[in-house]
């Protein structure tokens, strides 16, 4: 048997869509957690890299930047220019994931469902008096817009989780080419 043949009325319909819009939202929640902390901890990785070294001096020292590269050979414009570019990119995947995870909504206030409109009640039994006045239509039509303010977020959360999956890709390959051209580069080094 389907699930969609359990529903009582378009109430239980819409008490479907609501529950699985909101399944969506924790399972996007718990993506953007895991691309956050994965671009934190390659970031605190890059710098422990070569080419941060020159990225950090640059920023130590702004106008004294012809100092700073008078010396570079090609390696370290490598080296400097594959970890400039990674930290970019996990710092685009770190705001993306911090999009994600901050909850924006259109439903402002007076709704029964919407966990910020019950928290402006004085009280439980405010709220409780209030669901018991309801009838079904009243209590429907709450639901039915909570679902559509609900199915904003998800949308809106998957567009910013999916840029930063897109983007944890290129910025993991530059982390990788960044380390490989460092010990590369070291072991080809004289001695």
């Amino acid at each position: 048997m389907s699930r969609m043949m359990d529903f009582e009325g378009r109430t239980g319909a819409v008490a479907y869509i609501h529950q699985q819009a909101a399944a969506s939202l924790a399972h996007l929640d718990a993506k953007a957690t895991i691309f956050s902390g994965l671009a934190t901890g390659a970031l605190v990785y890059l710098s422990s890299l070569e080419g941060f070294g020159v990225l950090a001096a640059l920023f130590g020292a702004p106008l004294r930047i012809h100092e700073t590269f008078a010396g570079l050979g090609w390696r370290d414009w490598v080296n400097f220019g594959l970890v400039a570019a990674a930290i970019f990119i996990f710092v685009l995947v770190f705001v993306f994931s911090m999009l994600c995870l901050k909850p924006r909504s259109g439903n402002k206030a007076g709704g029964v469902i919407y966990f910020r409109s019950i928290a402006q009640r004085a009280d439980d039994i405010e709220y409780a008096s209030e669901i018991a006045g309801m009838d079904e239509a009243a209590l429907a039509e709450q639901l039915s817009r909570d679902t559509y303010f609900l199915a904003k977020i998800v949308n809106r959360k998957y567009r910013t989780a999916a840029w930063a999956a897109t983007l944890l890709w290129p910025a993991a390959f530059l982390l990788i080419g960044a380390k490989m051209t460092e010990v590369a580069f070291s072991l080809a080094a004289p001695a």
